[in-house]
């Protein structure tokens, strides 16, 4: 869903979190945000995924969240310039399940937009520039799949 969200803290105000930022909670651990769901949000926390409800209770009274004490930086994924890719070239954007092949750039009236292929459907698909472009490296697949 999103990057970056308001949460609701304990001393009563609502702060931008971002992708990256750890939260200290209720119980005194510390969970990096990783992204926003509509009651709940993803965290990590020592290599492993965790869904944090918003609320500590059913009236909406209670927040998990206490204060933001710092950032990770290894959550965030770094942007692949979508200009350099070449022909047929996988990728994959953030967020996103699907691996597209790049078939093109399409230069509109408005904006410049990525094209891709899904390689599950076959549907071409527009992105925009804004978009976070992630490269499939084919070959570190493979090896990760064979010894693993």
């Amino acid at each position: 869903m999103g990057n970056q969200a308001y949460l609701p803290f304990s001393n009563g105000e609502s702060k931008l979190v971002k992708r990256g930022d750890i939260i200290k909670i209720s119980s005194g651990e510390q969970i990096t945000f990783v992204e926003m769901k509509r009651t709940k949000w993803i965290g990590k926390m020592d290599g492993k995924t965790y869904n944090v409800p918003v609320w500590r209770d059913k009236t909406q009274r209670t927040p998990y969240a206490m204060e933001i004490v710092g950032k990770d930086e290894s959550v965030i994924v770094k942007s692949f310039d979508p200009l350099k890719l070449n022909l047929g070239q996988l990728f994959t954007t953030e967020n996103s399940k699907e691996t597209f092949m790049f078939k093109g750039i399409k230069t509109g009236p408005r904006k410049t937009k990525v094209t891709g292929i899904d390689i599950g459907s076959g549907n071409n698909w527009n992105f925009d520039l804004s978009c976070t472009f992630i490269p499939v490296n084919v070959s570190k697949m493979k090896k990760e799949l064979l010894n693993g």
